[in-house]
């Protein structure tokens, strides 16, 4: 099986490097008003340094962006965002996965000779398929990155053929003597050939 190890987004809003960020983005004046970079900067000094959360980031813009749009507030709040310390959570209170740290492992089939099916969905939902990922995740990963999960929904069945060490056979390289001698022909057959051009 393969599966899809996720791990939480971690962020954090920081108002007080707004200047430096929107300086990095030409286009946001443009496309999204017509506020000047000293007179946002100067709004955000009242600011904490520091903003754990998106909801909490939002209200603070908004407090200061009056009749600002939802559009522009989350465009502002994007810029400000870094990596950091909290877990971002989706509506319903699960966290969001960071997709650049998003990863595939290959976990080994349970035991028993597995028939192939269409739609497999109700093999990796159960017990047996579900306890084997859990094994793999408890003692491969999570010792390492306590805080991953599995995407079961992007978990796919295959089968992984090792070609290499099923039909490959080790030739050994011939001896440097016999590669040596025959250099030497090929050398001597090609001085024979500019000789006979010569003439």
């Amino acid at each position: 099986m393969r599966i899809t190890v996720e791990r939480p987004l971690r962020v954090e809003w920081r108002p007080h490097e707004l200047l430096a960020r929107i300086d990095e983005s030409p286009g946001f004046q443009e496309e999204h008003g017509p506020l000047s970079l000293d007179q946002m900067s100067h709004m955000f000094l009242e600011f904490p340094e520091v903003v754990r959360t998106q909801k909490e980031m939002e209200r603070l813009l908004k407090s200061v962006l009056l009749g600002a749009n939802n559009k522009m507030v989350k465009a502002i709040a994007a810029l400000l965002r870094v990596p950091g310390d909290t877990v971002v959570v989706d509506a319903i209170g699960d966290p969001e996965p960071n997709t650049d740290l998003r990863d595939n492992e290959n976990v080994p089939l349970p035991t028993g000779t597995p028939t192939w099916e269409p739609d497999p969905s109700t093999r990796l939902a159960n017990t047996t398929h579900r306890t084997a990922v859990d094994t793999y995740m408890n003692t491969e990963v999570l010792p390492y990155v306590p805080d991953a999960w599995v995407n079961h929904d992007s978990t796919k069945i295959g089968y992984e053929i090792p070609l290499t060490r099923h039909f490959y056979k080790y030739v050994p390289p011939r001896p440097l003597a016999e590669i040596n001698a025959e250099i030497k022909q090929l050398e001597g057959e090609i001085q024979d050939l500019l000789r006979d051009a010569e003439q």
